[in-house]
């Protein structure tokens, strides 16, 4: 199983105010939903938490939905797994016959800073703007634990922005050094 981090963030390492993204970029939304769904025989993980997943206003087809909450009264839709702590999800997909399925972990700002020294990959979208927010990202981590492997830069509707990918320097093999 790989374990992969995906974020939109923008120049302060913001990722969301108030419950809700910064911004709503539809190439980032498409590429979000590439990445994170697997195949019909063998549906990715996504991994988010409570606030993260309200946000999205329904669960991802295609997908394992997994909750993360430590509110025992949260109600999810019957097609969504609710788990109450990152260790016990990540030991069960680790032990569970799951390895033919990706692990994506898509938020929030507590979650990632959990999953960061347990993921292979991190999928950044780099947003060319100061926006403040009130939930980060921590990119200065990644920045030194992992390397560039892809890079693209992008425009839509006036606002600029990069796909950027990651990988462990730990598991990096030396292919595809362009930076």
């Amino acid at each position: 199983m790989v374990i992969n981090i995906i974020a939109a963030i923008n120049k302060t390492n913001s990722i969301g105010k108030n419950g809700h993204l910064l911004h709503r970029i539809k190439k980032d939304m498409d590429r979000f939903r590439k990445l994170t769904t697997g195949n019909n025989a063998h549906p990715n993980i996504c991994l988010m938490g409570k606030n993260t997943f309200l946000e999205l206003d329904k669960s991802l087809d295609k997908r394992i939905n997994v909750v993360l909450t430590s509110n025992k009264k949260f109600k999810a839709p019957k097609d969504v797994i609710v788990e109450s702590s990152f260790d016990k999800v990540l030991n069960h997909y680790l032990h569970s016959g799951s390895q033919d399925k990706d692990l994506w972990i898509c938020g929030g700002e507590k979650l990632f800073e959990q999953a960061l020294p347990f993921s292979d990959k991190v999928y950044i979208t780099y947003i060319h703007d100061n926006k403040k927010g009130d939930r980060y990202f921590p990119y200065e981590q990644v920045k030194q634990q992992f390397k560039i492997i892809h890079k693209e830069e992008h425009e839509e509707n006036g606002l600029k922005f990069e796909f950027i990918d990651y990988v462990r320097k730990d598991d990096f093999n030396g292919e595809n050094e362009k930076f």
